[in-house]
């Protein structure tokens, strides 16, 4: 990381203060060398004669002899000059002269300030919104780590790194994840400050299915909507156990378990189903409820078994509505036009289904695309050959809402058990509208009732 200049706003400050500084000492100066009236007596402006008790009308200086009847040729009163302000003044202006010089030429040789400022002003300036604050928070995270920052610098530091972090106003820069852990690592901060720092890593939301009948389970995912925490070079991971989920006034534990790399966007849980046909969320009446996540997270460095940062439990919140199981939830479009849309939107990458061999099973792999569809849709894939058929995968995607130019990827997968017949290298994939596909989806509560086939699909086998 190279420092760079701090940003407009101290150029600014760095050309009008001195700039402002250098004008008032002028002024004084010049006020200063032209003194003070001690008198009104009149002079002349020529030589300075006081001409107190000369006869009127005067016509001449009698001490040089100029003509002081013309307009102008006297002036009033005898001034004292203050010698030591005017040449103070005329130093401090000349030294702000001479520091706007020095500035310009170290802007013109690109000259990097950032090692000689104090710690006060780089923190001022890598915390000040519309600063450009690469080149002062690089030279903090560089004071940090070779260890030239004082106890007291560091605790301030720390502060400061949490108020950015919270702050969505201030564009996150990944230096300020990386001089945490250098300051964790040097025992900075508290444990309520390190807890912090883990919750504000992931913006999480709570998304559930807003409608579902009774006896089905409920569809529910954790979304991560921000993310203010990964470095260059310090790599955060997260641990995702077991959580709680209260629907109402009725809660149970949900045996999940996921980890991974801290990035921008997906998902920190995909959620396991909320069964309501079995205890105890068989006994939520229909209605809308409100539903509750206790979602424990831990944060750490390189990997799941990393330095520990902190252990934080996340509270997410959504509503439901709970309705009877007979209710119609979904709508079925019955249109041979749609339908016909539906299908030129949907392809198979590459025209293949890959398979990998696990001991005796195999895993299937493919990439559905969808182009510009702007119609939900639900279908159970499936693949046939001959009078044998396999299960791909289910596709739930509510569609475009009308966006121009959208495209969406589906990677799906599936496993047969006792894998495919070797003789198996060209099948039929089969897409067959699925209500049971959409309520398992968190959004989907309309498909399209056209069944479709994408006919003479490679398998490609993996190379042993």
């Amino acid at each position: 990381m190279q420092p760079t200049d701090s940003g407009n706003l101290t150029a600014i400050i760095l050309i009008a203060l001195p700039l402002l500084i250098g004008i008032v000492a002028l002024l004084f100066a010049i006020l200063a060398w032209r003194g003070s009236r001690l008198d009104d007596h009149p002079l002349c402006r020529a030589c300075g004669f006081d001409l107190v008790g000369s006869p009127e009308p005067r016509a001449k200086c009698p001490e040089c002899g100029a003509d002081v009847s013309r307009s102008g040729a006297i002036r009033i009163g005898n001034r004292k000059r203050r010698k030591g302000p005017a040449i103070l003044a005329t130093i401090v202006a000349l030294l702000c002269v001479a520091g706007l010089g020095f500035y310009g030429y170290a802007k013109s040789s690109k000259m990097n300030f950032n090692p000689y400022k104090p710690a006060w002003l780089l923190r001022w300036e890598a915390t000040t919104p519309g600063m450009s604050s690469g080149g002062a928070l690089d030279e903090l995270y560089d004071r940090a780590r070779r260890k030239l920052l004082t106890t007291r610098q560091k605790d301030l530091l720390m502060a400061n790194l949490l108020a950015v972090q919270a702050d969505p106003s201030i564009p996150w820069d990944n230096t300020w994840t990386d001089l945490f852990y250098v300051l964790f690592q040097q025992n900075v901060g508290t444990a309520k400050q390190h807890e912090r720092f883990a919750a504000e890593v992931y913006r999480v939301t709570l998304h559930a299915r807003a409608k579902t009948r009774q006896g089905d389970s409920i569809q529910h995912s954790m979304r991560k909507t921000g993310f203010r925490g990964q470095g260059d070079s310090t790599k955060l991971y997260f641990v995702q156990n077991d959580y709680t989920v209260t629907i109402g006034n009725i809660g149970n534990a949900v045996s999940s378990q996921g980890s991974g790399f801290s990035s921008p966007g997906g998902y920190v849980s995909g959620g396991r189903d909320i069964r309501t046909d079995r205890p105890p969320f068989d006994a939520i009446p229909p209605g809308r409820h409100d539903i509750r996540v206790d979602l424990p997270l831990e944060i750490r460095v390189g990997s799941s078994s990393g330095p520990l940062i902190a252990t934080v439990e996340l509270q997410l919140t959504d509503t439901l509505e709970i309705i009877p199981a007979d209710a119609e939830d979904i709508r079925i479009v019955d249109d041979p036009m749609v339908g016909q849309e539906v299908e030129g939107a949907i392809t198979l990458r590459d025209h293949k289904v890959e398979v990998h061999r696990d001991k005796n099973d195999d895993h299937l792999n493919a990439h559905i695309e969808i182009e510009n569809l702007p119609h939900p849709i639900a279908y159970e894939v499936v693949l046939i050959h001959e009078d044998s058929e396999w299960r791909l995968t289910t596709l739930a995607y509510p569609g475009s809402g009308g966006k121009p130019n959208t495209s969406h990827t589906f990677g799906t997968g599936g496993h047969i058990k006792g894998g495919l017949p070797d003789g198996v290298t060209v099948v039929d994939v089969v897409f067959r509208p699925s209500a049971d596909a959409a309520r398992k989806s968190l959004e989907v509560y309309e498909i399209v009732d056209h069944e479709f086939v994408i006919e003479g699909v490679a398998i490609e086998r993996e190379t042993p």
